[in-house]
């Protein structure tokens, strides 16, 4: 019997969950997700079909923004999981335990439900427009479902599971990963099952998975996105097997140069942050609990390999989001372990069992409060529109009839395009359009009427030639072309540009360029202070993914115009935003290609001793980064030669190639026309 006092929970969580969303777009995916939703596009690879239908319907909500609405359903997904994994958790002890005291299941219950949602990672994919919460939800259904099959074993239970996880696959295509542990559950429970019953089960299953047939049919009506134009089943099928992203090397350590045990303690650290030390102990004991429960050990199999293929597959990963199934399984042994805890507490005394139960639930309660309000601090976006003001005012100021070619900023500016309606005379293109066209789409009229398509023919081998005639051509019909600052796009634009607001740069056909970098580097001066300025009132873990790109690159540009001292300024002041410099501090990719560039500059400053600490950093804090190596050999042939041998024994002691690194010297060096270094460095690398 469940009790109704669970469900004050249910509108607490959710005026928490509304108090904290934000009222726009963030970063990332969630642009596309809160468009593919409400236009029923394609998104990236393989689709989500399921996630765009299911959201589609919150869209017509009468209040906020289309992202405020997408947003809300993330929450909605959260809250029913928490629900999902309440009622789970107290039907599993029953299960086990059918004489068990009511309070220690309320308890146990309530622990593991409250710390998996007002766990920081939890919380934060609660508030933002993205598919893990919604695969959460599938993960606690299809657990519950199963649940209830077990009881009488009834078909009808295992045909609607079959059918909820096919459809979950239409969400998040890595649920597939689960299906060896499903097998081996429903064959440990079942030896002696029929085939009627599991060709039944497959059926169903198909069923469920038929929602990616929406596919072919939406991209028959052009919608906004339509990713890998899956029109018939080659296309169809290069989508939904996500051939564009999918490497398998990915999945596990690459060589000797990925460490087993850094990405090991990263998801330990990853747990501990989502439900601190003492849930971490508790899980522990719950492990250990459900281990000694002989009778279960199917579905002890199936939570636990749920857990090691979720963290397998990512486990390069360095964000939680991915792990969400994996917490909702940890958090049901959280719930477990909080049970066997209470059960220990029996075995003493009426008055000492009443005294340890009770500071057992003081404490369980401060733990929860303590845990949910740091993640409130964390989480809260209630009045945050820096991610949607970041790009709009640079997209908004752009001359009419214009061409934009973007890398990072499509996700956003196609949101303004397509949801608010913004600069329709703008052409927006993708630079993976025009590299990638398979996976992403082909540049047709029918998608850009106001934009001059070249003849050429658009191939990944005729990238550049196809580029250069879309800007000269665009050019010529009166189409200014703007483009986004990015390393990326120096690769593939190879014209003359000049700044025109923020990091977007106007592209022009004439070699001279009116000088504008003093003003304009005011401007971003002025603006990365306000940035700095909203970071003080709370950290926000992804805009240093944009920043960490735009601010090394727009460094570069000041540095080729001989203005290194600007660079020098840019990169300190961004570098001082994330703290002292430390592993971690600026950002999960890697903070050492920033510390190389301010050391280059620093040095071709006159500022020789921060040059040189700068360097040094950027060595400490990625060792396996060449390009500080080569700056301090460069610096010291020709400063202090006696310590270039020092240089690349740092470089050996820490997994690197000496002799590599010599020849990626000379070679530079030779093309520098620097002959003579050239030959020094060719004599180091046979020494």
């Amino acid at each position: 019997m469940y009790h109704s006092s669970y469900l004050v929970f249910v509108p607490v969580f959710f005026f928490t969950y509304l108090l904290t969303l934000p009222p726009t777009i963030l970063w990332r995916d969630t642009p596309e997700f809160a468009n593919v939703a409400f236009t029923l596009s394609i998104a990236h690879p393989a689709g989500f079909p399921t996630y765009s239908l299911v959201v589609k319907s919150l869209t017509f909500l009468p209040f906020g923004s289309i992202a405020f609405r997408t947003n809300l359903a993330s929450a909605i997904f959260a809250l029913l999981s928490f629900v999902l994994l309440l009622v789970t958790v107290r039907r599993f002890i029953e299960r086990v335990y059918p004489s068990a005291p009511s309070s220690d299941i309320q308890i146990s219950c309530a622990v593991a439900s409250l710390l998996f949602a007002l766990g920081p990672i939890v919380w934060y994919n609660a508030t933002i427009t993205e598919v893990y919460t919604l695969n959460t939800l599938f993960i606690a259904g299809l657990i519950y479902l199963i649940l209830l099959w077990l009881e009488k074993f009834d078909p009808r239970w295992l045909f609607l599971s079959a059918f909820l996880y096919g459809l979950s696959a239409g969400n998040h295509a890595t649920v597939a990963l689960f299906l060896p542990g499903l097998s081996a559950l429903y064959f440990i429970k079942r030896p002696r099952s029929n085939s009627s019953e599991w060709i039944k089960a497959i059926f169903f299953f198909l069923l469920g998975l038929s929602v990616y047939l929406s596919l072919p049919v939406r991209s028959l009506a052009s919608p906004p996105y339509d990713w890998g134009d899956p029109q018939n089943l080659k296309n169809f099928l290069y989508q939904i097997s996500d051939q564009k992203d999918f490497v398998a090397g990915d999945v596990l350590p690459k060589g000797s140069e990925v460490s087993f045990f850094n990405p090991l303690f990263g998801h330990l650290r990853l747990v501990a942050h989502q439900f601190s030390p003492v849930g971490i102990a508790l899980i522990m004991l719950g492990m250990i609990q459900v281990w000694m429960w002989r009778q279960e050990k199917g579905l002890s199999f199936f939570f636990l390999w749920i857990i090691f293929s979720n963290h397998a597959f990512f486990w390069s990963w360095t964000s939680g989001d991915a792990f969400l199934p994996s917490y909702l399984i940890l958090a049901f042994y959280l719930g477990l372990g909080t049970f066997a805890l209470l059960g220990i507490t029996r075995k003493w005394s009426p008055v000492t069992s009443s005294r340890l139960r009770g500071l057992i639930g003081i404490g369980l309660a401060g733990l929860v409060l303590i845990h949910g309000f740091f993640s409130f601090l964390k989480v809260n976006k209630r009045d945050y529109y820096l991610p949607s003001d970041f790009f709009r005012s640079a997209f908004t100021s752009l001359s009419p009839a214009s061409v934009l070619v973007t890398e990072f900023q499509w996700f956003p500016i196609r949101y303004f395009q397509d949801i608010e309606r913004l600069r329709q005379d703008i052409s927006v293109l993708s630079l993976s359009e025009i590299t990638q066209p398979r996976a992403f789409h082909y540049i047709t009229p029918q998608r850009f009427p106001y934009l001059i398509i070249p003849t050429v023919q658009q191939a990944h081998q005729n990238t550049l030639r196809f580029v250069n005639q879309l800007v000269i051509q665009n050019h010529q019909a009166g189409h200014p072309i703007f483009r986004e600052l990015t390393e990326r796009l120096n690769q593939y634009m190879n014209f003359p540009i000049r700044p025109h607001q923020d990091f977007i740069f106007q592209v022009s056909l004439e070699q001279r360029q009116p000088e504008q970098t003093a003003i304009y580097f005011n401007r971003m001066k002025e603006k990365l202070l306000n940035v700095m300025k909203l970071q003080q009132n709370g950290y926000d873990p992804d805009l240093h993914l944009y920043l960490d790109h735009y601010i090394g690159t727009l460094a570069r540009y000041l540095y080729d115009r001989r203005n290194s001292d600007k660079a020098v300024f840019l990169l300190r002041a961004y570098l001082q935003m994330y703290g002292p410099g430390e592993s971690g501090s600026i950002s999960d990719k890697n903070p050492s290609i920033l510390y190389n560039s301010l050391g280059l500059y620093e040095l071709h400053t006159g500022q020789t001793l921060n040059g040189l600490k700068s360097l040094e950093l950027a060595i400490k804090l990625d060792p396996k980064n060449r390009s500080p190596y080569l700056n301090l050999m460069l610096w010291y042939m020709e400063k202090a030669p006696a310590r270039l041998g020092e240089v690349l024994e740092r470089a050996r002691r820490n997994g690197l190639n000496p002799e590599e690194i010599c020849a990626t010297l000379a070679d530079y060096l030779f093309k520098e026309r620097l002959i003579n270094q050239g030959k020094q460095a060719l004599v180091l690398c046979r020494g």
